[in-house]
């Protein structure tokens, strides 16, 4: 018996120190560690890398299953660089995060946060300019959320890819949004005083709106605010045929959209009124 009840605690002992080995961490930057490419190499899946206010150089890459989250949000916080890119989130989980930063391509970083892969990494609550791209998705499943994209010559650039971009503003870049053989989902973001609000090309389907709350408001772009080149697959064929891409529920800028501002096959009706209470179907 005595031996039994020994094995016992001893694999309740073994459990214990799993569960403790488990337990995620806090990395702190720059008190714990002077980088944060030093605290990304210590962390470890479920890890937090908490960045402290001041401006940091990358490139960095945040680990899969790691966070990597600034105390005090992009007032104060800033992730630069002029290469390639300056932040990139590559084959990563849900977990997987950027959040709260400034990161500033400086006019030089071809991407200035770069979600490639596969898997679904999540970009929150930043301010993303001064880059080719502001945030470049390939092959990428990214939760793109609360950000403000401005400055860059794109605002957001998916090829082959199927984000969900949410609550965005995006405005005063070259196109705020290009999508390439893309199925992205657009809600309730506002795209605004770029040179062309949405790109679409290729074979792309992306859902932009869609109903009352998930309305976007896509206005004062300066030469359209949505411009479709993409074309229609024929039971997995690819064809030269343009296809009609569907905008509806979306806030145009007014009660009454204006036609030059849409090129390409685009159905933008119903649309919605500024408060995003009502449909409309035909102009006051």
């Amino acid at each position: 018996m005595s031996t039994r009840i020994f094995a016992a605690c001893f694999m309740v002992f073994l459990l214990c120190a799993f569960v403790g080995s488990a337990v995620a961490k806090v990395l702190h930057v720059p008190d714990d560690f002077r980088t944060i490419q030093d605290a990304m190499r210590e962390a470890r899946h479920g890890d937090e890398v908490l960045v402290g206010p001041g401006t940091y150089e990358g490139p960095l890459d945040v680990k899969n299953g790691v966070i990597l989250r600034s105390a005090e949000g992009p007032e104060v916080t800033t992730l630069r660089g002029h290469r390639w890119w300056v932040v990139r989130l590559a084959d990563a989980d849900t977990l997987t995060a950027l959040i709260g930063f400034t990161v500033d391509g400086r006019r030089a970083a071809d991407r200035v946060v770069y979600c490639s892969g596969g898997g679904s990494p999540r970009v929150l609550d930043n301010v993303i300019q001064r880059g080719w791209d502001g945030i470049a998705c390939e092959g990428s499943s990214a939760i793109i959320r609360n950000n403000v994209l401005r400055k860059n010559h794109q605002g957001i650039s998916c090829k082959q890819s199927s984000p969900l971009v949410l609550r965005n503003r995006i405005t005063d870049n070259g196109k705020g949004v290009l999508l390439t053989d893309s199925a992205a989902r657009l809600e309730n973001n506002v795209i605004d005083l770029n040179r062309t609000g949405i790109y679409v090309e290729e074979y792309s389907l992306p859902v932009i709106g869609g109903a009352l709350e998930k309305a976007n408001d896509i206005f004062d772009n300066m030469a359209f605010n949505l411009e479709n080149h993409s074309k229609i697959k024929s039971e997995g064929i690819r064809t030269l045929v343009p296809a009609l891409l569907v905008a509806e529920y979306n806030y145009w800028g007014s009660d009454c959209p204006l036609a030059r501002k849409f090129k390409g096959s685009v159905d933008y009706k119903p649309w919605v009124d500024k408060k995003h209470r009502k449909k409309l179907t035909s102009c006051p």
